[in-house]
């Protein structure tokens, strides 16, 4: 029996795509992961009235890093299912 792996984010209860290579959906859960990292980094820096120091960047490096992360601990999964033919 074939299987589809389905990277389904639990928030709103919703699949985001689907392919039958779980590698595939590992890889692109990762690149959304470092993209939605980097907007979160780039957000807090430009919402700062003053050019961030190293100590600032360093801050909102390591906050949105386990921020983002906590985020796809909780709510993305990549789940199994048998397709049907």
């Amino acid at each position: 029996m074939k299987t589809i792996y389905i990277l389904w984010n639990y928030d709103v209860d919703e699949p985001i795509m689907a392919s039958t290579d779980k590698s595939l959906l590992e890889e692109c859960m990762c690149d959304f992961f470092m993209e939605d990292y980097a907007n979160d980094c780039n957000w807090e820096c430009y919402q700062k009235k003053s050019p961030p120091t190293k100590k600032t960047l360093a801050y909102i490096a390591d906050e949105n890093w386990y921020g983002v992360l906590d985020f796809y601990n909780t709510y993305l999964d990549i789940v199994e299912s048998p397709v049907v033919e």
